[in-house]
């Protein structure tokens, strides 16, 4: 998908305005956050994982990610893989959640899935925090430059 607005590339992804988007009440929300990542990386690989059918799941890089997941800053504070109101699941939540992925190939949809995380939980928790991108096999961090709530206003 071409790089454009976040919040015209999500409106077109979710069919809504981007006036819709942006006045969504997030209480009604339950987008999960890898949604919000496949809605800008292929809208067909998020059709398939919306109907349940994983077309990756044993595949040689989705082991290597899962593998990485559990090793990767296991030194670091703060729970690991932590499901939120049953809908986001942040790899690394402490005082800075973290995002943790094989590659820095789609960053702009990971930093995207990461700022919907602060998002998410500013508006659903009153909870502020900063994020950053962890690309543990590059040995490689890239903190968010602003929150997702800053992007859409």
């Amino acid at each position: 998908m071409e790089e454009k607005g976040e919040i015209s590339a999500l409106s077109d992804a979710f069919q809504v305005s981007e006036y819709e988007f942006q006045s969504v009440d997030i209480s009604e929300l339950k987008i999960q956050g890898i949604k919000v990542n496949y809605a800008l990386i292929c809208e067909r690989k998020l059709w398939f994982f919306s109907k349940g059918i994983a077309m990756e799941s044993d595949s040689e890089r989705v082991l290597l990610g899962k593998f990485l997941h559990t090793i990767a800053y296991s030194d670091e504070g703060g729970t690991r893989e932590a499901l939120i109101d049953n809908t986001i699941k942040i790899d690394i939540v402490g005082e800075i959640i973290r995002e943790v992925k094989l590659s820095d190939k789609m960053s702009h949809a990971d930093e995207i899935q990461l700022k919907y995380y602060i998002y998410y939980l500013i508006k659903k928790f009153g909870v502020r925090k900063k994020g950053i991108l962890n690309y543990p096999k590059m040995r490689k961090l890239r903190p968010t430059s602003s929150s997702f709530e800053e992007a859409i206003l």
